[in-house]
């Protein structure tokens, strides 16, 4: 459980690192990507603690919505209606947020770089075409998604071991995807 975030964050770093060097045209190996790839790993992780805190209006969100939902405070579909719209008000919210702070990430790589001005840096980047950024973020996630679901959870009804060793592998694939399509998404936005 602890070791995948920590997995995550250093395969993420050495492939950000990896997609710069070859945009520049240099020749690269994936140990030179794990060594000098992963000096700004602090800011990384303080872009990922920003981005943790932005999630809260969601997670206030649905706490709420789930609170009224359960303990059946919202009775008729009029008060149901309303929870569920300030709800996806919230989420909205915070994939609004998020959407500038995933850019920071690949921002917050470059040298010399601070989270603070790697979040304006970003801010400056999405201006005008959060929506866009949104809108793509969430189709990636929606694929991911879809594909996880489909192939994982027949693969439950097969064999716990084998949903186990698919997911892992999914895992494995579908982050150098993930962070290859934040980076050309990234690199569209300069």
């Amino acid at each position: 459980g602890l070791y995948q975030p920590i997995f995550l964050v250093a395969g993420s770093l050495a492939l950000i690192w990896l997609f710069r060097q070859q945009q520049a045209g240099n020749k690269v190996s994936m140990k030179d990507a794990f060594y000098r790839g992963m000096y700004p790993i602090i800011p990384f992780i303080l872009v990922l603690v920003i981005i943790g805190f932005q999630t809260v209006p969601a997670s206030v969100g649905n706490y709420l919505f789930r609170t009224v939902i359960d303990n059946d405070l919202a009775v008729n579909m009029t008060e149901q209606a309303v929870w569920l719209l300030l709800f996806l008000v919230l989420i909205l919210l915070s994939a609004f947020l998020i959407s500038s702070s995933i850019i920071a990430l690949y921002v917050v790589t470059l040298p010399e770089m601070t989270p603070m001005r790697a979040l304006k840096k970003a801010k400056t980047l999405v201006e005008f075409r959060r929506f866009s950024v949104m809108r793509k973020l969430l189709a990636l996630l929606f694929v991911l998604l879809v594909l996880f679901v489909g192939i994982i959870f027949p693969a439950i009804f097969v064999s716990a071991l084998l949903a186990q060793f698919l997911f892992f592998a999914l895992t494995v694939l579908f982050v150098p995807f993930a962070v290859g399509y934040g980076f050309v998404l990234y690199r569209e936005l300069l």
